[in-house]
């Protein structure tokens, strides 16, 4: 839910600042405007995407060390326990 709150207020910012730049090079406000929306959309959708795929990182990475925790802990355990299929 951060990813798209963070999402939404820089977004606004940028379209503001690309309606200005886009109005200033075009003298045409209706242009700046349509430039600006555009342009906020297609990259709204990019950054979103963006955090998500960072936060799947760092879920992926977080799985692999719990397997590997596992792993060194089941050297842990007992021959014996292994023997009579005991596991943690």
């Amino acid at each position: 839910m951060k990813a798209l709150k963070k999402t939404i207020s820089f977004r606004i910012l940028a379209i503001l600042a690309t309606v200005g730049v886009a109005w200033g090079i075009t003298g045409n406000y209706q242009l700046g405007a349509t430039i600006g929306v555009a342009q906020g959309a297609v990259n709204s959708v990019l950054y979103y995407t963006h955090e998500k795929a960072w936060e799947l990182d760092d879920a992926n990475l977080k799985q692999e060390m719990i397997k590997i925790k596992r792993k060194e802990d089941s050297k842990k355990i007992p021959r014996e326990w292994k023997e009579h299929g005991v596991d943690l």
